[in-house]
């Protein structure tokens, strides 16, 4: 327990730095710092803030100088308020007052807000570039101040609301400040009433995509928090619509850096939207020089995140120290979210060293600092949002549908759904690769599956990762990985409909093993392993009802490789 208190102290007390300026951890630190540094750039961010809480939002309600606990509304309860403060990625120095909600006792009302998944975003992209829509991104100012809170909370002014008159006076919080419970759920509910009677509906495939009808298309709408995505051929009629309901827009125009991701258009060869992590790379290499003191490594040698036939899991090094520890959690948690974010040729990587964040090695720092050396030669990778519709007419003519009569019925019905709208737009042909490694970790004995996800040409989703369990054969973890695949494509077809696109046909589905692919269309196939039954018939199920057409390809054209396998940059550049 002592150890817990004390490290949570030192994260407290620890002097915290963001793109290379010193972060205060309170107002008073706050002008210590401008003091030092000879200028007003924090006091003016807090100045601004209160003025908007104060001010503009109206947030609070006076009920006069605080008189003891007597003066305490019925019902309310007294918490604190204070102030964090943050830099932003241009720099902008920002502060934010923010209530002690953990000091609340919990009500009745659920407090769980939901936002969009960045695979929607990337969808809701490849659907404007497919369709000629107009793409742009916005910022709702101080969002959860446009709602109204549920909570009865209160707290006592302090200094900084002298300016204003307040200091001293017990304050009722009347606006969904952040730092409550359900703040963030209050405005949730503010900004879905706010779609709704914008004449939107929420996509039954991810219910922070909202779609309205237009006739010929559909316009979208894509919602994570405050951050907004829209797609459609009228962003201006839109934007107007949300200024008239009080909403305060900032950045409004062409998405260029949204949640992490680097939005540009490329000219050569051709015209075409790319979506990647280029500038979030740059933040976590030099992320990485303040953690460790010293820039990353930069060798030429290094063309692979790990080197390919790397075991770590049979590293014997010493183990970290807690500092150690402490860094490597943190540079995994920056690889997972770049690997999020398009980066997909240190997947395999990733999903290795993520194992041993609880307890890693010096040998795992180590290959961890490799990754990021790899991600300082090779970081301008990017996924273009390519909607030409692949020739896969050579597959069509090879393709004989097996005839299972009645054994798993044709599907009819099973995947029709009422509440799904009207398919409007250019259609899409859906594709998928996927590959198994047999023996991949050699201390638990798993296989991994690695599984690419194309929208015409476009990759759309990817998946790496480790099989529950143990295969004895490569048959055996080829199936797992062809079951896996099956499970996501029912996704992402569900998905595409509740979004309106028209689908082409089956999904095409590739593997590199003939056998599992024979046994998914040989109508007479049989599996002795019970344990791989159900992936067998599940498979075999999604075939029967033209939900798949699975082909074998050769192994070297397989690009799931790169998520099964540590490849080097020369083998994943050509299969991309």
């Amino acid at each position: 327990r002592r150890i817990k208190q004390a490290r949570m102290f030192a994260a407290r007390t620890k002097q915290r730095y963001k793109f290379g300026v010193k972060i205060p951890r309170d107002a008073n630190e706050a002008k210590k710092f401008d003091n030092d540094n000879g200028n007003k750039l924090w006091d003016e961010s807090i100045t601004t803030e209160l003025d908007q809480v104060v001010k503009e939002y109206e947030t609070f309600r006076s009920l006069g100088k605080y008189k003891g606990k007597s003066h305490i509304p019925k019902g309310h309860q007294l918490i604190r308020v204070n102030m964090i403060f943050d830099v932003k990625h241009d720099l902008r120095h920002k502060c934010r007052l923010v209530a002690g909600g953990h000091l609340t006792t919990p009500s009745g009302d659920t407090s769980y807000s939901s936002v969009a998944s960045l695979r929607s975003i990337r969808l809701v992209t490849f659907i404007a570039e497919l369709n000629k829509l107009e793409l742009e991104a916005a910022d709702v100012g101080n969002a959860y101040l446009e709602a109204k809170t549920n909570e009865k909370v209160c707290f006592i002014a302090g200094p900084s609301f002298a300016k204003y008159g307040l200091e001293g006076h017990l304050l009722i919080i009347d606006k969904a400040l952040y730092g409550l419970r359900n703040s963030g759920a209050c405005y949730h509910a503010k900004w879905a009433q706010s779609m709704r009677d914008f004449d939107f509906f929420p996509s039954r495939g991810d219910p922070d995509v909202w779609m309205r009808d237009k006739g010929d298309h559909y316009e979208y709408v894509v919602t994570y928090v405050d951050d907004l995505l829209y797609a459609g051929k009228d962003a201006e009629q839109f934007w107007n619509e949300v200024k008239s309901r009080g909403y305060k827009l900032k950045g409004v125009g062409p998405p260029t850096y949204h949640l992490g991701a680097t939005f540009e258009r490329t000219k050569e060869p051709e015209s075409m939207m790319t979506w990647g992590a280029v500038r979030y790379i740059q933040k976590i290499l030099e992320q990485y020089e303040r953690i460790f003191g010293e820039p990353v490594k930069n060798s030429r040698k290094i063309h692979a995140a790990l080197v390919p036939g790397d075991h770590p899991e049979l590293d014997t090094s010493a183990l970290c120290s807690e500092e150690e520890k402490s860094k490597y959690m943190s540079l995994v948690g920056c690889l997972q979210w770049a690997f999020t974010l398009g980066r997909i040729d240190i997947g395999t990587a990733v999903m290795t060293m993520s194992r041993f964040r609880v307890n890693p090695r010096v040998g795992h720092l180590e290959r961890v600092k490799r990754i990021f050396s790899y991600l300082k030669h090779y970081k301008n990778t990017s996924i273009k949002f390519n909607t030409e519709i692949p020739d896969y007419s050579y597959f069509d003519e090879q393709w004989t549908k097996p005839d299972w009569g009645e054994f798993y019925g044709n599907g009819e019905g099973i995947y029709d759904d009422p509440g799904l709208p009207e398919p409007k737009g250019m259609p899409i042909v859906m594709t998928t690769y996927v590959d198994a490694n047999l023996l991949h970790d050699y201390v638990t004995g798993r296989s991994c599956t690695g599984i690419i996800h194309l929208f015409n040409k476009t990759v759309m989703d990817w998946f790496s990762k480790l099989q529950n369990n143990v295969e004895t054969a490569t048959y055996g973890s080829e199936f797992t990985g062809l079951r896996t695949a099956v499970d996501q494509i029912h996704d992402l077809r569900y998905t595409a409909k509740s979004m309106g696109v028209p689908i082409v046909g089956s999904t095409y589905l590739f593997g590199d093993n003939l056998s599992s692919i024979i046994s998914s269309t040989k109508s007479d196939g049989k599996i002795a392993k019970r344990w791989n039954i159900l992936s067998f018939h599940r498979v075999r199920e999604a075939v029967a009802h033209g939900i798949v057409k699975p082909f074998h390809i050769n192994g070297k054209d397989n690009p799931a490789d790169v998520l099964s396998k540590h490849t080097s940059s020369n083998v994943w550049y050509e299969l991309m």
